[in-house]
């Protein structure tokens, strides 16, 4: 026969019950809801991560755009922009030569362009003089060999540098630093971007400077460029508010002065 408990032998048993249950209850609500695990900070990403070393703040610098065989992009928009900043950053300019088109679908698309040196013809003059009579004229025309020829293939939808000839028979410019500031200006489509970020209300330099990379990838952004096509964005829009306003108090004065009571 079990001895008779006392009260404090209850309440201990009580307790050891109670602290029981709360272990299972614990466990359960363990199985059912995990810990949430605090990930640590990472500030926002640094100025000059996302915007392109302005050329004209920096001594010396080395043009860090080259040129290659099978070099691809995805648009020919994006191939001629990029051989825009090569031939100015090099100091010679270039033109195409021939250009190939194809109908699919009822539309046509191009499907090859040939781009030479300025300099790569040859003169030949449209007569011939006599050579006591015919002044000692020199031609930019001296046969050079640079060529480049893009490609766009029907499986692939990008365009393909499928010849790169790198070489010149002439001297580059001997300043063409002088064209390298207007090249580094925000294209027609980058202006309408920030324009339309700033209409709905993105205006820091840092965040639009993200989207922009993010648009389009293989185009350089420059912190002055974009400082500056914010402001005229803000600019714009001040002056298209205004107008607003303008235009809806003349509608309400209208309104007034036809309003018969």
């Amino acid at each position: 026969m079990n001895p008779p408990q006392t009260s404090n032998s209850v309440e201990e048993s009580n307790i050891s019950l109670l602290r029981n249950d709360m272990q299972i209850y614990e466990s359960e609500q363990f199985e059912k809801e995990p810990f949430l695990i605090s990930l640590p900070y990472e500030p926002e990403a640094k100025v000059d991560e996302i915007f392109d070393i302005d050329s004209s703040e920096e001594e010396n610098e080395e043009s860090a755009l080259k040129i290659y065989k099978n070099q691809t992009f995805q648009t020919w928009d994006d191939a001629e922009t990029f051989l825009k900043k090569y031939t100015l950053e090099q100091g010679f300019s270039i033109r195409k030569r021939r250009t190939e088109t194809c109908i699919e679908d009822g539309i046509e698309v191009m499907h090859k362009i040939s781009w030479k040196c300025s300099c790569a013809s040859k003169y030949k003059p449209k007569k011939v003089l006599n050579l006591e009579d015919q002044q000692n004229r020199r031609s930019k025309y001296t046969g050079c060999e640079w060529k480049i020829n893009g490609n766009m293939l029907k499986s692939s939808l990008v365009v393909t540098f499928t010849t790169v000839e790198n070489s010149h028979n002439h001297p580059m410019s001997s300043a063409p630093s002088t064209t390298i500031a207007y090249n580094r200006k925000l294209g027609e489509d980058m202006i309408e971007f920030v324009d339309f970020c700033v209409t709905h209300s993105i205006t820091r330099a840092q965040n639009i400077g993200q989207l922009l990379r993010g648009k389009f990838p293989s185009r350089k952004i420059y912190k002055k460029n974009l400082y500056n096509a914010i402001q005229n964005a803000k600019i714009k829009l001040s002056f298209k508010n205004e107008l607003d306003a303008s235009n809806l108090l003349q509608h309400m004065y209208s309104l007034k002065t036809n309003d018969p009571r």
